[in-house]
């Protein structure tokens, strides 16, 4: 029972840093497979907390810079606290699926789930390699 509660701080506290479990690989991933206006409606839609597409989602999206890189957009989402910081991926799956990215919200999901499980199996196999320091 300890060395689960362990690992699953040690979870918690790397994964603190912006949403808890999306890395810049899979955000470019995105934006490299989005064209400008799929990427800043997507922006302006992870902006509302509503479950169901935002009305006002056209009014939001004229206000997301048309200036600013795709990655750009997503990261400072994905790092800003009341945005993307403390979310999880499915934030951003569900809006991909709302805005017709299906196969892109299946690749994240895949993509995402795929990581922890390695990331999981690292600590549960070595609980102990982050904590412990090694001097030769």
């Amino acid at each position: 029972m300890e060395r689960g509660a362990f690992v699953m701080i040690l979870l918690c506290n790397y994964f603190s840093r912006a949403t808890i479990d999306l890395n810049l690989a899979e955000l470019q991933y995105l934006a490299d497979h989005l064209h400008a206006e799929e990427c800043r409606r997507l922006v302006a839609s992870l902006h509302f907390n509503s479950y169901n597409t935002p009305k006002a989602l056209d009014i939001a999206e004229e206000n997301v810079s048309k200036d600013i890189p795709c990655i750009r957009l997503l990261l400072h989402w994905n790092s800003q606290k009341g945005e993307g910081k403390g979310e999880t991926h499915e934030v951003l799956q569900h809006r991909l699926r709302q805005l017709g990215h299906s196969d892109l919200a299946d690749w994240l999901g895949k993509t995402v789930f795929h990581e922890l499980g390695e990331e999981l199996m690292e600590n549960l196999n070595d609980p102990f390699r982050d904590v412990i320091n090694v001097t030769e």
